[in-house]
Protein backbone atom coordinates (compact mmCIF):
# COMPACT_ATOMS: atom_id res chain seq x y z
CA UNK A 1 0.00 0.00 0.00
CA UNK A 2 2.82 2.40 0.82
CA UNK A 3 4.21 2.04 -2.71
CA UNK A 4 0.87 2.87 -4.38
CA UNK A 5 1.32 6.67 -4.40
CA UNK A 6 4.78 6.29 -5.95
CA UNK A 7 3.42 3.96 -8.64
CA UNK A 8 0.58 6.38 -9.43
CA UNK A 9 2.86 9.39 -9.69
CA UNK A 10 5.40 7.51 -11.82
CA UNK A 11 2.73 6.29 -14.22
CA UNK A 12 1.28 9.78 -14.43
CA UNK A 13 4.69 11.23 -15.29
CA UNK A 14 5.10 8.73 -18.14
CA UNK A 15 1.64 9.61 -19.43
CA UNK A 16 2.45 13.30 -19.28
CA UNK A 17 5.46 12.87 -21.56
CA UNK A 18 3.11 12.22 -24.48
CA UNK A 19 0.16 14.32 -23.36
CA UNK A 20 1.32 17.83 -24.12
CA UNK A 21 0.11 19.77 -27.15
CA UNK A 22 1.14 22.94 -28.93
CA UNK A 23 -1.73 25.37 -29.57
CA UNK A 24 -2.23 25.96 -33.29
CA UNK A 25 -1.01 29.45 -34.18
CA UNK A 26 -3.82 30.07 -36.65
CA UNK A 27 -6.44 29.37 -33.97
CA UNK A 28 -4.99 31.95 -31.59
CA UNK A 29 -4.46 34.65 -34.21
CA UNK A 30 -7.00 37.48 -33.95
CA UNK A 31 -7.24 40.81 -35.74
CA UNK A 32 -9.53 43.72 -34.98
CA UNK A 33 -10.18 46.81 -37.11
CA UNK A 34 -12.18 49.84 -36.02
CA UNK A 35 -13.08 52.73 -38.32
CA UNK A 36 -14.87 55.91 -37.35
CA UNK A 37 -16.57 58.92 -38.96
CA UNK A 38 -18.74 61.73 -37.61
CA UNK A 39 -21.26 64.10 -39.16
CA UNK A 40 -23.89 66.68 -38.19
CA UNK A 41 -26.67 64.21 -38.88
CA UNK A 42 -27.04 60.47 -39.20
CA UNK A 43 -27.20 60.64 -42.99
CA UNK A 44 -24.15 62.89 -42.98
CA UNK A 45 -22.11 60.36 -41.00
CA UNK A 46 -23.15 57.33 -42.99
CA UNK A 47 -23.23 58.80 -46.49
CA UNK A 48 -20.89 61.80 -46.63
CA UNK A 49 -18.50 61.35 -43.72
CA UNK A 50 -14.76 61.91 -44.00
CA UNK A 51 -13.69 58.28 -44.38
CA UNK A 52 -14.89 55.63 -46.80
CA UNK A 53 -15.48 52.80 -44.35
CA UNK A 54 -17.17 55.04 -41.82
CA UNK A 55 -19.59 56.60 -44.26
CA UNK A 56 -20.33 53.24 -45.89
CA UNK A 57 -20.21 51.10 -42.75
CA UNK A 58 -23.30 49.04 -43.55
CA UNK A 59 -22.15 48.42 -47.13
CA UNK A 60 -18.66 47.52 -45.92
CA UNK A 61 -20.01 45.02 -43.40
CA UNK A 62 -22.08 43.28 -46.07
CA UNK A 63 -19.14 43.11 -48.48
CA UNK A 64 -16.79 41.81 -45.82
CA UNK A 65 -19.24 39.08 -44.87
CA UNK A 66 -19.51 38.01 -48.52
CA UNK A 67 -15.70 37.80 -48.67
CA UNK A 68 -15.52 35.52 -45.66
CA UNK A 69 -15.11 37.97 -42.76
CA UNK A 70 -18.37 37.21 -41.00
CA UNK A 71 -17.53 38.75 -37.62
CA UNK A 72 -18.13 42.35 -38.73
CA UNK A 73 -20.44 44.56 -36.70
CA UNK A 74 -21.72 48.07 -37.32
CA UNK A 75 -22.56 50.60 -34.63
CA UNK A 76 -24.29 53.87 -35.54
CA UNK A 77 -25.15 56.03 -32.58
CA UNK A 78 -25.61 59.58 -31.32
CA UNK A 79 -22.54 61.03 -29.61
CA UNK A 80 -23.85 64.20 -28.00
CA UNK A 81 -26.86 66.39 -27.35
CA UNK A 82 -26.25 68.38 -30.54
CA UNK A 83 -27.25 65.31 -32.51
CA UNK A 84 -23.76 64.68 -33.77
CA UNK A 85 -23.73 61.19 -35.20
CA UNK A 86 -20.98 58.64 -35.58
CA UNK A 87 -20.68 55.62 -37.82
CA UNK A 88 -18.29 52.89 -36.75
CA UNK A 89 -17.34 49.60 -38.35
CA UNK A 90 -15.69 47.09 -36.04
CA UNK A 91 -14.27 43.77 -37.17
CA UNK A 92 -13.42 41.41 -34.34
CA UNK A 93 -11.75 38.03 -34.21
CA UNK A 94 -10.46 37.86 -37.78
CA UNK A 95 -8.49 34.61 -37.96
CA UNK A 96 -5.57 33.60 -40.14
CA UNK A 97 -7.90 31.23 -41.97
CA UNK A 98 -10.49 33.93 -42.70
CA UNK A 99 -7.75 36.27 -43.97
CA UNK A 100 -6.66 33.62 -46.48
CA UNK A 101 -10.26 33.08 -47.61
CA UNK A 102 -11.07 36.79 -47.91
CA UNK A 103 -7.86 37.66 -49.73
CA UNK A 104 -8.50 34.92 -52.28
CA UNK A 105 -12.02 36.20 -52.95
CA UNK A 106 -10.84 39.81 -53.13
CA UNK A 107 -7.93 38.96 -55.43
CA UNK A 108 -10.26 37.31 -57.93
CA UNK A 109 -12.53 40.35 -57.94
CA UNK A 110 -9.68 42.86 -58.25
CA UNK A 111 -8.01 40.84 -61.02
CA UNK A 112 -11.12 41.27 -63.14
CA UNK A 113 -11.22 45.03 -62.55
CA UNK A 114 -7.49 45.31 -63.27
CA UNK A 115 -7.90 43.51 -66.59
CA UNK A 116 -10.69 45.89 -67.60
CA UNK A 117 -8.59 48.89 -66.57
CA UNK A 118 -5.59 47.71 -68.60
CA UNK A 119 -7.77 47.28 -71.66
CA UNK A 120 -5.26 44.91 -73.22
CA UNK A 121 -2.27 47.15 -72.48
CA UNK A 122 -0.20 44.95 -70.15
CA UNK A 123 2.46 47.67 -69.78
CA UNK A 124 0.07 49.40 -67.39
CA UNK A 125 1.24 48.14 -63.98
CA UNK A 126 -0.67 47.24 -60.85
CA UNK A 127 1.02 50.13 -59.02
CA UNK A 128 -0.39 52.52 -61.62
CA UNK A 129 -3.77 50.87 -61.24
CA UNK A 130 -3.97 51.60 -57.51
CA UNK A 131 -2.63 55.14 -57.98
CA UNK A 132 -5.23 56.00 -60.64
CA UNK A 133 -7.78 58.49 -59.27
CA UNK A 134 -10.60 56.87 -61.23
CA UNK A 135 -9.75 53.53 -59.60
CA UNK A 136 -9.76 55.12 -56.15
CA UNK A 137 -13.17 56.62 -56.87
CA UNK A 138 -14.44 53.27 -58.10
CA UNK A 139 -13.29 51.41 -55.00
CA UNK A 140 -14.86 54.04 -52.76
CA UNK A 141 -18.08 52.16 -53.47
CA UNK A 142 -16.43 48.92 -52.33
CA UNK A 143 -15.09 49.72 -48.84
CA UNK A 144 -15.15 46.06 -47.82
CA UNK A 145 -12.83 45.11 -50.66
CA UNK A 146 -10.58 48.05 -49.75
CA UNK A 147 -10.22 46.80 -46.19
CA UNK A 148 -9.49 43.24 -47.27
CA UNK A 149 -6.63 44.73 -49.29
CA UNK A 150 -5.37 46.11 -45.97
CA UNK A 151 -5.28 42.69 -44.31
CA UNK A 152 -1.68 41.64 -43.58
CA UNK A 153 0.19 39.11 -45.69
CA UNK A 154 0.86 36.01 -43.58
CA UNK A 155 3.96 33.82 -43.82
CA UNK A 156 5.50 31.00 -41.77
CA UNK A 157 8.88 29.32 -41.63
CA UNK A 158 9.93 26.68 -39.08
CA UNK A 159 7.58 27.89 -36.37
CA UNK A 160 8.31 31.59 -36.96
CA UNK A 161 5.27 33.56 -38.17
CA UNK A 162 5.10 37.02 -39.71
CA UNK A 163 2.15 39.29 -40.47
CA UNK A 164 3.24 42.05 -42.84
CA UNK A 165 1.33 45.26 -43.51
CA UNK A 166 2.78 46.65 -46.76
CA UNK A 167 3.05 50.40 -47.54
CA UNK A 168 0.14 50.31 -49.98
CA UNK A 169 -2.02 48.49 -47.48
CA UNK A 170 -1.12 50.99 -44.78
CA UNK A 171 -2.26 53.75 -47.14
CA UNK A 172 -5.61 51.98 -47.32
CA UNK A 173 -5.81 51.99 -43.53
CA UNK A 174 -4.96 55.68 -43.40
CA UNK A 175 -7.55 56.63 -45.97
CA UNK A 176 -10.18 54.68 -44.05
CA UNK A 177 -9.31 56.06 -40.61
CA UNK A 178 -8.81 52.54 -39.29
CA UNK A 179 -7.04 51.54 -36.10
CA UNK A 180 -5.77 47.98 -35.83
CA UNK A 181 -5.26 45.57 -32.94
CA UNK A 182 -3.45 42.30 -33.64
CA UNK A 183 -3.35 39.50 -31.04
CA UNK A 184 -1.02 36.54 -31.58
CA UNK A 185 -0.41 33.33 -29.57
CA UNK A 186 3.30 33.94 -28.99
CA UNK A 187 5.10 37.04 -27.74
CA UNK A 188 4.97 39.64 -30.51
CA UNK A 189 7.80 41.75 -31.86
CA UNK A 190 7.93 44.44 -34.54
CA UNK A 191 10.89 45.18 -36.79
CA UNK A 192 12.36 48.56 -35.86
CA UNK A 193 10.45 51.01 -33.68
CA UNK A 194 7.87 52.57 -35.99
CA UNK A 195 5.78 55.43 -34.63
CA UNK A 196 2.15 54.51 -34.15
CA UNK A 197 2.89 50.88 -33.28
CA UNK A 198 2.61 49.69 -29.68
CA UNK A 199 3.59 46.19 -28.56
CA UNK A 200 2.39 44.73 -25.27
CA UNK A 201 3.02 41.01 -24.79
CA UNK A 202 0.77 39.20 -27.26
CA UNK A 203 -0.93 42.35 -28.53
CA UNK A 204 0.11 44.87 -31.18
CA UNK A 205 -1.80 48.12 -31.71
CA UNK A 206 -1.34 50.09 -34.92
CA UNK A 207 -2.45 53.67 -35.54
CA UNK A 208 -1.88 54.17 -39.29
CA UNK A 209 -2.26 57.94 -38.96
CA UNK A 210 1.13 58.07 -37.23
CA UNK A 211 2.97 55.85 -39.70
CA UNK A 212 5.40 57.31 -42.21
CA UNK A 213 4.65 57.25 -45.93
CA UNK A 214 6.04 54.13 -47.61
CA UNK A 215 6.54 52.36 -44.29
CA UNK A 216 5.79 48.68 -43.85
CA UNK A 217 5.02 46.92 -40.57
CA UNK A 218 6.19 43.35 -39.91
CA UNK A 219 4.83 41.68 -36.77
CA UNK A 220 6.63 38.45 -35.86
CA UNK A 221 5.91 35.72 -33.32
CA UNK A 222 6.80 32.08 -32.69
CA UNK A 223 4.61 29.08 -32.03
CA UNK A 224 3.68 29.00 -28.35
CA UNK A 225 5.41 26.48 -26.07
CA UNK A 226 3.67 23.11 -25.62
CA UNK A 227 1.03 23.07 -22.91
CA UNK A 228 -0.55 20.29 -20.93
CA UNK A 229 -3.62 18.70 -22.50
CA UNK A 230 -6.90 19.54 -20.79
CA UNK A 231 -7.66 15.89 -20.08
CA UNK A 232 -4.27 15.35 -18.44
CA UNK A 233 -4.84 18.39 -16.26
CA UNK A 234 -8.16 16.87 -15.12
CA UNK A 235 -6.50 13.51 -14.43
CA UNK A 236 -3.82 15.25 -12.37
CA UNK A 237 -6.45 16.86 -10.16
CA UNK A 238 -8.26 13.56 -9.60
CA UNK A 239 -5.11 11.55 -8.94
CA UNK A 240 -3.77 14.31 -6.72
CA UNK A 241 -6.82 13.99 -4.52
CA UNK A 242 -6.56 10.18 -4.50
CA UNK A 243 -2.85 10.26 -3.61
CA UNK A 244 -3.49 12.78 -0.84
CA UNK A 245 -6.25 10.61 0.66
CA UNK A 246 -4.05 7.50 0.47
CA UNK A 247 -1.13 9.27 2.16
CA UNK A 248 -3.42 10.43 4.95
CA UNK A 249 -4.82 6.90 5.36
CA UNK A 250 -1.30 5.46 5.51
CA UNK A 251 -0.20 8.05 8.04
CA UNK A 252 -3.21 7.43 10.27
CA UNK A 253 -3.33 3.64 9.95
CA UNK A 254 -2.43 1.82 13.20
CA UNK A 255 0.97 0.19 13.07
CA UNK A 256 1.44 -3.51 13.83
CA UNK A 257 3.46 -4.45 16.82
CA UNK A 258 6.19 -7.00 16.29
Amino acid sequence: MKALPVILVGGLALTGCSATETPAAEKNFALEYTTHAEGDALGDAVNTGADVLGKNAVTAAAQLSSLGLVNSTVDISSTNADKKQSAELTLKGITAESITTAKKSSAEYIAGILTQWQGGDTSKTEEQFWADESVKTYFAAYPGVALVEALPALSESEGAHTATFSPRLIDVLKSNNATVTLTVPGSASVTGSPAGVTVSGHEVSIDPAQLKAGESIAVSYHDPAPVMSWWLSAVLWVLGIIVTVLLIMIALAPRRRD
